[in-house]
């Protein structure tokens, strides 16, 4: 791993308490901002599915953005909703090998 600058080091201290190492305290940060982002998908993905009263998949494969005219309200959630359930996917397999357990 390339040297950390002491600058950047002091920040890394200030963000994470734990571990010895900055490897170890940068390992925590990226974990935590993993899960932070996690579940900012997981809010969007459970409020639109509320919204809707379906799953995504449902909302796309009967093509609700065409049955809503394609009204900026419904291009805005599918793009929002789509970016939400690959960004899951997306950041799960990420932390999963981040963290090194499988999912």
């Amino acid at each position: 791993m390339p040297a950390i600058p002491e600058r950047i080091s002091r920040f890394i201290d200030n963000l994470e308490e734990s571990g010895t190492d900055s490897e170890s305290k940068l390992k925590k940060i990226i974990e935590n901002e993993y899960r932070r982002r996690l579940n900012r998908y997981y809010l969007i993905d459970r409020l639109l599915k509320k919204k809707y009263k379906m799953r995504f998949e449902e909302f796309r494969d009967q093509e609700l953005v065409k049955k809503f005219d394609y009204s900026l309200e419904a291009e805005s959630d599918f793009c929002d909703w789509e970016m939400a359930i690959t960004g899951i996917e997306c950041l799960q397999e990420d932390f999963s090998e981040l963290s090194g357990t499988n999912r």
